[in-house]
């Protein structure tokens, strides 16, 4: 049984898939490599979440609101910013555009609520990564994390 996070991370890996930046390179997951083959990408996951309880007469119902965490991956060379500036525009419009729900998953489009950019150097070359965070809002009863309401 998979989490609903798990679904979701899946539906926004599917929905920028395809950009015109970063093709198919797109990991639903925090952990991919940032090797010269797989750059430039994005990485997809679902960070902290608050989750609130309302009552119904058989079961809890989560409030859920995590962070959708989407990093977009570039080599640091001539032109990092305008890279990262690219794939995130590109991001937002595929993000802002289509089911707002992402299949009846979330209860409204996920908004973009901050950006940051960082430079990692830990690696034979340097790679910038610029984070978008979005608010993903969802709802699972208590006894059933798989299932969205």
């Amino acid at each position: 049984m998979a989490h609903v996070r798990t679904s979701i991370r899946s539906a926004v890996a599917s929905r920028l898939t395809g950009l015109t930046t970063s093709g198919s390179r797109v990991y639903p997951s925090r952990i991919q490599p940032l090797s010269d083959a797989n750059l430039p990408c994005l990485r997809v996951y679902l960070d902290e979440e608050d989750i609130g309880t309302e009552s119904m007469a058989a079961d809890a119902l989560l409030d859920r609101r995590a962070v959708l965490r989407v990093e977009c991956c570039a080599k640091a060379v001539s032109g990092l910013d305008n890279t990262l500036d690219t794939m995130l525009a590109e991001v937002e419009v595929a993000i802002g555009t289509g089911d707002a729900t992402f299949g009846g998953l979330l209860k409204s489009r996920p908004l973009p609520r901050s950006v940051a950019v960082d430079l990692d150097e830990g690696l034979e070359k340097p790679v910038g990564i610029l984070r978008v965070d979005y608010l993903a809002h969802y709802f699972t009863a208590a006894s059933n994390p798989a299932t969205a309401i």
